[in-house]
């Protein structure tokens, strides 16, 4: 379950190929930088979530589980839980378990409620306290992350569950977050916040997960995360239509879904499965890759590019 929760954020890092070619062309304005910490961002937020969400729906007294459990040990951290509290300690000291970021610090996961309520309950909210340093190991840069979070369990089951292929029921978990700490590369801290929905479903061998961005801001909906970049530019990040992403194509290759980032007076779109000419894909198989426009006023550059 792990690999597959965290998976879905890898989509941003396509961001990076179109800003970086359009800046090269345009070297006013170098968006490859901000598109990067985006991308880095939210995979970091993804993976650390993930693991309060596992912690938590591993441990029969915070989950509600009653029947046999399965332990997932967490990449790079250590987990200690408070099972009389209702919380649990997450020490990170290691790579999490794509490889790709390591992680120092901690997360303070609190479920509300406990013990009259379970991890498992629809409604139970988890609050997330961070205190972590991530560093994308490609490049060496380092993110700290500060600030309070909070997922619910809008409907109830646990997402390990769906995604081992245990539970046929469809899980949501809403992420939110108002004015976390972003510590970028270079020493500068911006404000971020968050509102997006990971639905997790599997109707029988073929697991999906699903992202959407719950919040309208300047007449631009659905957005998933906004603040200001290190440029000290507003900027925010939509899924205009729900991404989705499923083990068939082994969740680093969308099926659906359109994303949007805007800044200034520029915006990448990016169109997930397509066909080279840029189509949409309609097949039973894996699409091609995905389309992206880059728009700065009146110039647009548009380019599709294989998974």
């Amino acid at each position: 379950m792990k690999k597959q929760l965290f998976n879905l954020s890898m989509l941003f890092a396509a961001l990076l190929v179109l800003t970086i070619s359009s800046c090269k062309k345009e070297s006013t304005t170098d968006d490859s930088i901000a598109a990067g910490d985006a991308a880095n961002i939210s995979s970091a937020m993804s993976s650390t979530s993930d693991d309060a969400d596992n912690a938590m729906s591993t441990n029969r007294s915070l989950s509600g589980k009653t029947e046999g459990l399965i332990f997932e040990t967490l990449c790079g951290a250590t987990t200690v839980i408070d099972s009389g509290s209702g919380t649990a300690t997450i020490t990170y000291n290691g790579q999490d378990c794509s490889g790709k970021l390591s992680r120092t610090g901690t997360v303070t996961v609190q479920l509300q409620g406990y013990p009259n309520v379970h991890w498992r309950d629809a409604g139970a909210t988890l609050v997330l306290n961070y205190n972590v340093s991530v560093t994308v190991i490609a490049t060496g840069e380092t993110y700290g992350l500060t600030g309070t979070h909070y997922i619910d369990n809008v409907n109830g089951g646990l997402a390990y569950q769906v995604m081992d292929g245990l539970s046929t029921t469809t899980v949501v978990r809403k992420h939110t977050c108002n004015n976390a700490t972003i510590t970028f590369p270079d020493g500068s801290q911006r404000l971020w916040s968050f509102n997006r929905t990971r639905t997790f479903s599997n109707t029988g061998s073929n697991p999906t997960i699903t992202l959407s961005g719950d919040t309208t801001i300047n007449g631009i909906a659905n957005v998933a995360q906004w603040g200001t970049n290190r440029n000290n530019e507003t900027f925010y990040a939509a899924i205009i239509s729900p991404i989705s992403s499923d083990y068939q194509c082994n969740f680093f290759h969308p099926t659906t879904g359109e994303y949007l980032h805007h800044v200034a007076n520029r915006t990448v779109t990016v169109v997930y499965g397509v066909n080279l000419d840029g189509s949409a894909y309609t097949g039973n198989g894996c699409a091609y890759g995905y389309k992206m426009t880059y728009t700065k006023g009146s110039r647009t550059l548009t380019g599709t590019f294989p998974y």
